[in-house]
């Protein structure tokens, strides 16, 4: 799969439809793992390179997120309390809470109360951002080592 397609059919439209049935869980799953593919992406790296989660998931929210996930992150690292906790227990970090309370990425007694709709939203925001940098050649287009076709 050549990689417009790949970002667009697997860290968009396949995020849209779970979070669209409601599937809550492997929804943030993906947004989390999403969040790190785009700084693979987007650093000067090989796609496959190893042991660069945490800087990839980290220049992502830096470069394609609102400034509030920069301020969070460094409140309660989102790399550890998000994208490792769904990837190893599919259960976030403890110091994370999403509710459906209007509040987003606040600060309440050392836990970050995270809206999941917005989220999303902004997760949608990024991929879209990112394919832009690519359809505009400010992202030059990675070899991702393998195959992938449906």
């Amino acid at each position: 799969m050549e990689l417009r397609p790949f970002i667009q059919t697997v860290l968009l439209d396949e995020v849209r439809i779970m979070h669209q049935s409601g599937v809550r869980i492997h929804t943030l799953a993906a947004v989390a793992h999403g969040i790190e593919v785009c700084g693979a992406l987007l650093d000067s790296k090989p796609f496959k390179a190893k042991d660069l989660g945490r800087s990839r998931f980290n220049l992502a929210l830096r470069l394609l997120f609102p400034k509030t996930y920069g301020e969070a992150n460094a409140k309660v690292d989102l790399y550890s309390q998000l994208r490792s906790h769904m990837s190893h227990s599919l259960i976030p970090g403890n110091l994370l809470l999403f509710d459906a309370l209007q509040s987003h990425l606040e600060l309440s007694d050392g836990v970050l109360h995270i809206s999941q709709n917005v989220l999303v939203k902004d997760y949608e925001n990024a991929i879209l951002q990112l394919l832009q940098l690519l359809d505009t050649g400010k992202l030059v287009p990675k070899k991702m080592g393998s195959t992938l076709s449906f």
